[in-house]
């Protein structure tokens, strides 16, 4: 097989230095295990460089850092030839337009993440008022959105999905995790459901897997490679992408790597290169870095 060139659109980065990077965790406790050997933005250059990944997206650590998105930010204008920043912004904070205009405006973050703050949220922080606020920054900066779900709130999310995607129908909008949709061993769908084949009807939506997806689909006695097969066919292989989830997700990275490359296994080598490559240099390379 031919080495395919490997765009990871999603390593968490976590400073050595809590002085200058203090922790702000965005549920109020910092996750520890990720401090114990942190992932710096030079260890996981370096991890990049020995597996012939070329390029990552930085995406804020929001159980580490809250929305205080200054590491991730900074390592992308220090390395700028590998790393774009995703930063998080607290949509129900009444600041999110203005949060925009300085991480992207000022500080050229390539996008944004929205995920719910705890699981006692309904769908505020996706589209309420000051949500929409955040989107329509956003759209006028010309950065990407990108959205997280847990599984208690995936399929109204995706609906909700579906009528932002329509409504900022310019702006690409990436669904973290494959939306920790519950992959199935059987066919014809393996595990995509409605709520998910409908964001298709979408152009501007894209999907990315991550080895959480792998790595569940393992606990499950099975492979993520009929999924993303059946994935590619239903949004077409220039909407998928990859992340590894570095930062979280404990498999060493070289590991992590080749389970992408082996989830992509069944799609023929262009279609493997949009996936793993092209989907995610349209989107966050579509604007100047």
């Amino acid at each position: 097989m031919h080495t395919p060139r490997v765009f990871d659109v999603h390593a968490h980065l976590i400073s050595n230095d809590p002085i200058r990077y203090p922790y702000a965790p965005l549920g109020g406790v910092v996750d520890a295990s990720a401090l114990e050997d942190p992932m710096t933005a030079e260890r996981v250059l370096e991890e990049m460089r020995m597996t012939g990944v070329e390029r990552a997206v930085a995406v804020q650590r929001a159980h580490v850092y809250g929305t205080d998105n200054r590491y991730v930010v900074d390592s992308a204008s220090t390395y700028p030839q590998n790393f774009s920043a995703l930063v998080l912004i607290n949509s129900l904070a009444g600041d999110g337009a203005a949060s925009v205009h300085h991480w992207v405006g000022r500080r050229r973050a390539v996008g944004v993440r929205l995920t719910a703050p705890s699981q006692r949220c309904g769908l505020e922080w996706l589209c309420s008022p000051g949500a929409l606020a955040v989107w329509d920054a956003a759209a006028d900066a010309g950065a990407s959105m990108r959205v997280h779900f847990y599984t208690y709130n995936r399929e109204a999310g995706l609906r909700q999905t579906l009528e932002l995607a329509a409504r900022y129908s310019a702006t690409p909008i990436v669904i973290d995790h494959l939306s920790n949709v519950a992959v199935r061993p059987e066919g014809p769908d393996y595990g995509l459901d409605d709520p998910l084949k409908a964001l298709s009807q979408r152009p501007n939506v894209s999907i990315m897997f991550s080895t959480i997806n792998v790595t569940k689909s393992a606990a499950a006695s099975t492979s993520l490679a009929p999924l993303i097969a059946r994935m590619s066919r239903e949004f077409g292989p220039g909407r998928l992408m990859w992340g590894s989830d570095v930062g979280q997700s404990k498999p060493a990275y070289a590991q992590m790597v080749a389970m992408a490359i082996d989830s992509v296994a069944l799609l023929p080598e262009a279609d493997r290169n949009e996936v793993l490559w092209a989907t995610a240099e349209r989107v966050y390379l579509g604007r100047a870095v």
